[in-house]
């Protein structure tokens, strides 16, 4: 008779979302800080948006997302303790393959804003050059295009080995001047929404839901009001009418073949790939794809990100050839940009391991685990949740291959390294130990298994997070233990309670569910309610064959012709 099923954690990747040029000047932006007034202090962030946004207007510089840089900022935040603010940009700048940084200071004084802007060499850390502007806040918007001008002619002067010159044309300085006005008091809102996104984001929201009413149509408000909304609330909804609305704002300027309108596409793709409806993001991240070629960026990070996406699409989908050679794609655009030795290359790689997981090809995904490893080495990365990540990976991957020690060994490094972070309270951390709870249980450690799927269960319950798939697949595991103890009373009250869950989910064409079935029927089989067993395992294997998953559709009938049915 078959094993029962119990659920692995797999790794998925956040996809960075917004693009860099092949061979241009890659540009981060860190926050310019406040050397004045402490009420000004939302211009840090509101300066440093409209920077991004100014130098995403020429077309031969690209500029690094925020996003991106506040992920790098997050996974290095461990080892930044005691550096000075321009230290911490240039190895947040060397982590996501930047050439150059602007960044700088600003203090204002009644009306009036000084500005002291810099240029960085990143591979040098060398002070390129400062330049001073004096303008005023209520033509805030005029001084900060003259911040990115300066800026770009200095990088003009650099020569930087395998990078295009930078090239500012009057075509780019008539596009950055002639953007669509917004009014102070909407810019003001916006910019405290970004100060303080990531540590209030529902406060945040408000923020950009205000400056939206002052300017209904803010794109960028409307971008970052549907990005938190769905990102973080998961209000699908809601982000996907602000994102909409973003949409269109940017359809008429800069025009639907720009850079920015491609990332707020993708942005749309990245929420319905959250919402888990992955055709339509497929065919947003086609569009971005298609966006990015035409503009000449092919290879660029803007394309990598959006196959990227499609990998991630048909990782979901399960179609596993066509998830490699996206995959595969953006890999090749990140060799041909010298971008392996960032973060998200090495989250690539580990995306690259969950993919050959799932295959079955599990030495491919232990080499993939162990380059993501390898590389965040390299840039002495340990304490990261993407080195996290990689160790969790390997663990699978010695779990697969029941080498149950070294699993056990690797799973918790992962855990230590999420102590670290701080992030007991976490559901990645929760899903972490579940994993470390189903090693014990296979090692025969019913005691040990129990007491960390309890940990799990508490760390769920406390995030209000019971109504979901993992806590679905939690149920069953907590079965699974309270079976191999000859429970099986208690067995069939967690499977039936997984499987009432996953209903509610409306997953019923899940892998999760099928385990659901199939572990009734075993518990039921082994029993002896042979009826009630079969009726199980073939709805089980039915749903196999539904999601391509044959060898355990195959399990399940051979079961059943073993019981004479």
């Amino acid at each position: 008779m078959k094993r029962i099923i119990s659920f692995l954690f797999i790794i998925a990747i956040a996809l960075p979302l917004h693009a860099v040029r092949d061979r241009d000047m890659i540009v981060l932006v860190h926050p310019f800080s406040n050397t004045g007034d402490n009420r000004y202090e939302w211009l840090s962030a509101g300066m440093a948006d409209s920077v991004i946004s100014d130098l995403m207007m020429v077309k031969n510089v690209r500029v690094i997302s925020e996003k991106d840089r506040r992920k790098t900022v997050k996974e290095i935040e461990f080892s930044m303790s005691g550096m000075v603010d321009e230290q911490a940009a240039v190895k947040a700048g060397s982590m996501v393959g930047a050439n150059v940084i602007f960044t700088g200071s600003f203090a204002v004084i009644n009306n009036n804003v000084r500005v002291v802007a810099k240029l960085i060499d990143v591979k040098s850390g060398e002070l390129m050059k400062t330049a001073k502007l004096d303008g005023t806040l209520d033509k805030i918007f005029q001084l900060q295009d003259r911040i990115v001008i300066t800026l770009l002619s200095e990088a003009q002067k650099i020569e930087l080995k395998d990078v295009r010159p930078v090239v500012i044309t009057e075509e780019d300085k008539n596009a950055i001047h002639n953007k669509p006005e917004v009014s102070f008091s909407a810019y003001e809102l916006y910019s405290k929404g970004l100060q303080i996104r990531y540590n209030n984001p529902s406060k945040a929201l408000g923020y950009y839901k205000k400056a939206i009413e002052y300017d209904p149509n803010y794109g960028d408000a409307l971008e970052q009001a549907g990005y938190i909304s769905g990102s973080v609330f998961n209000r699908f909804d809601e982000s996907i009418d602000f994102l909409n609305r973003a949409e269109r704002v940017f359809r008429n300027h800069p025009g639907e073949q720009s850079e920015k309108y491609a990332n707020v596409i993708i942005d749309i793709g990245t929420i319905y790939w959250s919402k888990g409806e992955l055709d339509r993001a497929r065919d947003y991240y086609s569009k971005a794809r298609d966006i990015f070629d035409s503009l000449g960026m092919r290879n660029s990070f803007g394309y990598a990100s959006a196959s990227w996406g499609l990998g991630l699409i048909y990782y979901g989908k399960r179609q596993t050839a066509e998830s490699l050679r996206y995959y595969n794609e953006s890999q090749s655009i990140y060799e041909i940009l010298g971008l392996q030795n960032t973060t998200s290359f090495a989250d690539l790689m580990t995306n690259f391991g969950s993919l050959y997981h799932t295959m079955y090809r599990h030495d491919d995904a232990l080499s993939y685990y162990f380059k993501s490893r390898s590389i965040l080495d390299g840039l002495q990365l340990q304490n990261t949740t993407a080195y996290a990540n990689a160790l969790w990976g390997i663990g699978l991957i010695y779990y697969e291959k029941q080498n149950y020690d070294e699993a056990l060994r690797y799973y918790t490094s992962a855990e230590r390294t999420m102590v670290n972070l701080r992030m007991q309270d976490t559901a990645a951390y929760a899903n972490l130990i579940m994993n470390v709870g189903i090693v014990h249980e296979r090692l025969n450690r019913l005691d040990d298994a129990m007491r960390y799927y309890n940990r799990c269960k508490n760390i769920f319950e406390t995030l209000n997070l019971q109504n979901t798939l993992n806590f679905g697949n939690l149920l069953m595991n907590m079965g699974l233990v309270f079976q191999r103890q000859n429970n099986n009373r208690q067995a069939l009250q967690y499977f039936f309670s997984s499987k009432s869950l996953l209903e509610r989910l409306q997953v019923q064409n899940s892998q999760s569910y099928a385990n659901a079935l199939y572990n009734i029927a075993y518990t039921y089989d082994v029993q002896g309610q042979r009826e009630q067993a079969v009726q199980y395992y073939r709805s089980a294997a039915d749903i196999y064959r539904n999601i391509n998953i044959r060898d355990w559709e195959q399990r399940a009938r051979n079961r059943i012709q073993e019981l004479g049915y």
